[in-house]
């Protein structure tokens, strides 16, 4: 596997450019199709035959606890939008991954490898699909990806009817962003057959789902109904649209007053689920969801769910309804509605300062590590550390910005996404923990882990890094996170917001490619940023500012500041004095923008200097040892 990455990795770095373009990065063979074709543009902004596929899922699903047993059938109306005709068909089936012998990056506990998803009934365009077929139509099981090769074709412009009948065995013990919390509460993602994507770029994405890598979906209707036992609440993706056939009057009133208040409501609390509050008398309850233009679709379930929420009002005159959801045995979760609102009232107005684009969110919370999210949906570990919580709510509620409003294909480019919820995080977790120094866990990492041979490049797709958690954790957290907040240190925040809303603007609901970003985004700055992306991203680098000299001429100190790393960092400079006070002097990161390796800064200290130290804790740096100067 090694040897394959280096190889790639040559081959990408040495072909070169065969047309001109806007600035020197290299541009994959791949994507210049896209150019050629004229569905993307060089300028970073969408051709003018920019395309790009969909389909409307009908699901029926029903959930039994009791077997751990997730079963339904759906109907696909998929709508090539694409100037191709396609021959084939690639549909996901992520809960493969636990099938007996398919490859995964994360460990599985022995007792939740199973058969992977039993596939009752496949029809396409009314032809029902033979599994025991020989030859060219024998269906492609391959990881977790089913390939079909068509009979008939799906011409441009036109749509292709899919029915399927499926089930699988819900895991009790890996929880890998989805499972069985307790015996009564389930968070369920990852779960229905999926039209995989087909885009302008690879044609269909196959790349496997091996547990780490996550995102790269179209955006898509959804109409689901899930079915439960008796006195099961399923809060999903979308919006409710029969809470009158399964709630009572009482928690109706409840759920009506959350939707008026910006107080945190407690809906539901463990005296109503005792006292039989909560849900009509009926044998089983039906919860019907409707969601559009979303990526993906989750839901979670349980029993013994408590609820609180409130509602957020959004700058453009819209609301949403944030709940926090957590099985009654579950601790440590009274404020999580307070974080979460809090988080989308500042991604909302402040940064990225574009209003929420759901109606609803609802975070789901169980007692461990972890997270993750889906549209309108979280899945959120809870501890007794209250930096951890706000922190992983946040975070999680981040990502509907990236991925989901912008599309990204995270499968190839991590940082894309995770990048920026790293870095929007910094932000909303200091707007509610103001003392908390929330970028200190990143530094130290960046600062003992950049610069080895195993941390490659971030342009290096990210199905490519997944088998390594440490090189995929760097390339797509830490790093990127940091990058754009330099990159923001360099702009100032009023251009660094320009070029974030041009980029967005420009491919919200699309697919957006690492070139579309760098081009749109440097366009939306009015400068090229190439002298940041290129040692940020496409080169094999670390972090290490050092104090090269200091002279003093007449009344003024002379630091020479050398870039020994490749990474264009802020410089932030404190000066010692005799009577041990000191002065902080920081230059921005655009001090590098020249592509210079050495900074010189001038300074008039008004006391006697004794020591010089450069850097600080918010800076990364693999080697401080040249971070200081002691004055003779």
């Amino acid at each position: 596997m090694k040897s394959g990455i280096i190889f790639i990795i040559a081959l990408f770095f040495s072909i070169q450019p065969c047309f001109a373009q806007k600035n020197n990065m290299f541009i994959p063979l791949n994507y210049k199709k896209a150019y050629t074709n004229k569905s993307r543009t060089l300028e970073g902004k969408p051709g003018p035959n920019y395309w790009q596929n969909s389909a409307d899922y009908k699901i029926n699903a029903e959930l039994i606890p009791e077997k751990y047993l997730l079963k339904g059938s759906e109907e696909i109306t998929y709508k090539n939008n694409s100037p191709a005709k396609l021959t084939s068909l690639v549909i996901r089936l992520y809960q493969d991954m636990f099938r007996k012998g398919v490859p995964h990056d994360e460990d599985i506990d022995p007792a939740d490898i199973t058969d992977g998803v039993a596939i009752q009934k496949l029809v396409i365009n009314g032809e029902e699909i033979d599994f025991n077929s020989k030859g060219t139509f024998k269906p492609q099981r391959n990881g977790t990806n089913l390939k079909l090769v068509l009979k008939k074709f799906i011409e441009p412009k036109s749509e292709c009817k899919i029915e399927i009948e499926w089930s699988f065995t819900i895991q009790q013990k890996t929880h890998e962003r989805m499972g069985a919390y307790t015996p009564n509460s389930f968070f369920i993602g990852y779960w229905y057959p999926q039209i995989a994507v087909y885009d302008d770029i690879d044609g269909w994405d196959e790349h496997q789902y091996g547990g780490r890598v996550e995102f790269y979906n179209d955006f898509n209707n959804y109409d689901v109904n899930i079915k439960l036992p008796y006195n099961y609440i399923a809060w999903a993706t979308g919006i409710l649209q029969n809470g009158k056939d399964n709630f009572t009057k009482e928690l109706l009133d409840k759920i009506d007053e959350a939707k008026k208040s910006d107080r945190i409501i407690n809906i539901i609390k463990k005296e109503d689920i005792e006292k039989n509050r909560v849900l009509l008398n009926a044998p089983y309850h039906t919860w019907h969801y409707v969601a559009e233009n979303v990526p993906d679709f989750a839901f979670a379930a349980g029993d013994k769910m408590l609820w609180n929420a409130s509602t957020v009002k959004l700058p453009d005159g819209r609301e949403t309804f944030v709940s926090a959801i957590n099985d009654s045995s579950t601790h440590f979760c009274d404020d999580v509605a307070y974080y979460a609102r809090k988080a989308i009232g500042f991604y909302s107005t402040k940064l990225p300062g574009i209003p929420f684009p759901y109606p609803c969110e609802t975070i789901f919370n169980f007692s461990g590590p972890g997270g993750m999210e889906f549209p309108m949906m979280a899945n959120d570990g809870i501890s007794p550390d209250i930096n951890n919580n706000v922190m992983v709510t946040v975070h999680e509620i981040a990502h509907t910005y990236m991925p989901f409003y912008m599309g990204i294909n995270e499968r190839k480019y991590a940082w894309m996404d995770e990048g920026w919820a790293v870095m929007l995080t910094y932000y909303s977790e200091a707007d509610i923990l103001p003392l908390l120094d929330v970028r200190a866990n990143d530094i130290m990492i960046l600062s003992m882990m950049l610069g080895h041979d195993d941390e490659l490049p971030l342009i290096v797709p990210s199905f490519l890094t997944a088998p390594s958690a440490r090189t995929y954790t760097i390339a797509s957290y830490p790093k990127p996170g940091m990058a754009y907040d330099f990159l923001k240190d360099a702009l100032g925040d009023e251009t660094f917001t320009k070029a974030l809303h041009t980029y967005m603007e420009e491919w919200h609901g699309k697919h957006p490619t690492p070139f579309d970003f760098f081009n749109s985004f440097s366009r939306g700055a009015g400068e090229n940023l190439d002298w940041f992306w290129d040692p940020w991203f496409f080169e094999r680098g670390y972090a290490d500012l050092a104090i090269k000299n200091v002279n003093f001429e007449n009344d003024q100190c002379n630091v020479t500041i050398s870039r020994e790393g490749i990474l264009p960092l802020p410089v932030i400079v404190k000066f010692i004095f005799a009577d041990n006070t000191n002065q902080i002097v920081k230059n921005s990161t655009s001090v590098w923008k020249d592509g210079n390796r050495e900074f010189v800064l001038h300074y008039k200290p008004a006391k006697k200097i004794i020591r010089i130290e450069l850097g600080g804790i918010d800076i990364p740096d693999v080697d401080r040892s040249n971070n200081n100067f002691i004055v003779k």
